[in-house]
């Protein structure tokens, strides 16, 4: 079976997250393609680990 690269193997669409009234993101959209690496970065205290950790992926540290 082959694989199609233009398949997304992870996708979101319109996602966030709020806190006591306070959004941390919202709006997020992505698609990540076989092959394809992805870093996330912003602000500390943007959210990004809490968006990492609730979204189940594994991040690897480079």
């Amino acid at each position: 079976m082959k694989s199609n690269v233009n398949t997304p193997i992870l996708s979101g669409q319109n996602l966030g997250k709020q806190i006591q009234n306070q959004w941390l993101w919202r709006n997020l959209n992505f698609e990540l393609l076989s092959g394809e690496q992805v870093a996330v970065v912003g602000a500390s205290g943007s959210g990004k680990s809490v968006r990492i950790q609730e979204s189940g992926v594994r991040s690897q540290n480079a």
